[in-house]
């Protein structure tokens, strides 16, 4: 695998430094995603079904027809088209740790972001913290102005996406968007939705997570629940 020196820094180390020293990692994964529900009786997003279109979503992986193509990327996109699948929530009904972990993030069918970490106490969704205020307008061009005067002393240093040449890396703050300890944990095990490798998280209160990631190899997810 290739990696560019613009590269964020990656998902474990970023993890790693985001949880107490005593805690072991056992893996950590960044996703863009958008989430939709696999229960019986509801729609992709969640609402009660209101047409037949929608029904037999089990018989079909998760949900029907197009629609199922389309929220896992395999249509062309469009403006009306659902953003491409990462997570499904499952289980025999709506409410449940499932639900409660990834709504904290946001809204079924939208696009997120979060890194994953599991550890041997929890899982851990992080999210981005909050944007900070926009820099003033003086400040910007005083920063425009110190960034002149280097180039012109011959101190101007090259980036790389956030990082400098000749400084530390720089190591992504994230804050703990949700979590689930491991004791509501009830297994973690590779799986398959519509010929694609997963990785299924369930929960002692029988719902479930379906994490899809940009990996093909079913050897991934093996490793990811051992």
């Amino acid at each position: 695998m290739s990696y560019r020196f613009s590269d964020p820094v990656g998902a474990a180390t970023t993890a790693r430094l985001q949880l107490p020293p005593d805690e072991q990692l056992l893996w950590a994964a960044y996703n863009r995603f958008a989430y939709y529900y696999d229960v019986d009786g509801l729609d992709p997003l969640g609402e009660r079904k209101k047409n037949a279109v929608l029904r037999g979503l089990r018989a079909v992986g998760g949900v029907a027809g197009d629609f199922a193509s389309e929220m896992l990327g395999e249509t062309d996109s469009s403006s009306n088209t659902p953003p491409p699948a990462g997570v499904f929530i499952v289980g025999a009904r709506k409410e449940g740790l499932a639900t409660d972990v990834l709504a904290a993030l946001g809204e079924p069918g939208k696009n997120l972001e979060c890194l994953w970490a599991l550890t041997a106490r929890r899982l851990v969704l992080f999210g981005r913290p909050p944007t900070p205020e926009p820099v003033s307008l003086g400040k910007t061009l005083f920063g425009v102005g110190k960034g002149l005067a280097r180039a012109v002393t011959g101190n101007s240093r090259k980036t790389y996406g956030a990082h400098t040449e000749g400084q530390p890396v720089v190591i992504e703050q994230r804050e703990v968007v949700a979590e689930v300890p491991r004791a509501r944990i009830a297994g973690v095990a590779p799986a398959q939705r519509r010929r694609k490798p997963c990785l299924r998280l369930s929960f002692v209160d029988g719902s479930g997570l379906e994490l899809l990631l940009p990996v093909e190899d079913p050897a991934v997810f093996e490793w990811m629940a051992r």
